[in-house]
């Protein structure tokens, strides 16, 4: 529906996890007897990574900035990623 909308992306959508199983899964497709007990909804990722519609990507959880917004920090780790995507006090 949002590919009617806005039209199809020129290139493959990047999208990052730190998840490695995760990514081995959407990129093999050999994988398939073996993951039949997921639910069909989760079949998404990989149908996406067929079309080449989004391109999965390692990365590790260090580096992942959105992921540590969501837990509690350490005052001196909150300050750094704040400092990192870009947040400025008004």
């Amino acid at each position: 529906m949002l590919a009617e909308l806005l039209g199809k992306a020129s290139q493959p959508i990047p999208t990052y996890c730190d998840n490695q199983p995760a990514l081995h899964m959407a990129k093999d497709l050999n994988c398939v007897s073996r993951t039949k007990h997921i639910d069909v909804r989760h079949h998404f990722v990989r149908e996406r990574a067929v079309r080449v519609e989004m391109v999965y990507k390692y990365c590790p959880s260090a580096n992942m900035l959105a992921d540590d917004l969501t837990k509690v920090l350490r005052p001196e780790r909150f300050n750094e990623l704040v400092h990192k995507i870009g947040v400025q006090q008004m």
